[in-house]
């Protein structure tokens, strides 16, 4: 409401400080005059359905058309929404879990629930290129590509494993071996 009082007061400013048409002036200038101020009356209509929306015969804004002020209010309250939503789920997922029974299928580590199947014990392969270019490293069926003189560390369920270097020069076998849970097993390639 306030910016049609402020529009108002401008259109009318400025029609008061236009200079009167002088009597020798024909009547075209005058007209002229009255269309600019025509032209400029509906362009304030139209800025003014565009801030506030379109409106019915009655007065009503039409859903339709809401206006840009309606709507930049709207999209403010999502963001907001949006932010509350963000800083829930940011501070539930470094929360614990909760405790209580166990759900049936679901495996969960809480008192009084069934314990969660244990991981499986691991250990490691760690592969040393001490050549001067990057080698390719084939473990349990992974290809890992270990840049020239670099370590790469690669971890393998504990029990049996396989390895094998690719080479363009040769083709060999793959070597299998066996690696204990926690234990690390050096591949220097050299």
């Amino acid at each position: 409401m306030m910016f049609k009082s402020t529009a108002a007061a401008a259109v009318l400013g400025g029609a008061l400080m236009l200079p009167q048409p002088a009597a020798a002036q024909d009547k075209g200038a005058a007209k002229t005059t009255d269309q600019k101020l025509e032209d400029i009356q509906k362009s304030l209509t139209k800025l003014t359905e565009m801030l506030e929306g379109k409106k019915d015969e009655t007065g009503v804004v039409l859903p339709s058309d809401p206006g840009v002020v309606r709507q930049l209010k709207e999209l403010r309250d999502e963001v907001a929404s949006l932010k509350s939503q963000f800083e829930t789920l940011k501070s539930t997922s470094l929360r614990p879990a909760a405790t209580g029974p166990a759900i049936p299928g679901v495996p969960n580590q809480m008192p009084g629930g069934n314990p969660a199947p244990a991981a499986p014990q691991q250990g490691t392969v760690r592969v040393v290129n001490e050549y001067p270019v990057e080698i390719t490293m084939v473990v349990n069926g992974r290809t890992h590509r270990v840049a020239p003189n670099a370590t790469q560390d690669i971890a393998v369920v504990s029990g049996e494993f396989s390895y094998q270097l690719l080479s363009a020069n040769t083709a060999a076998a793959p070597t299998r071996s066996t690696i204990r849970p926690g234990e690390v097993v050096t591949l220097r390639i050299k």
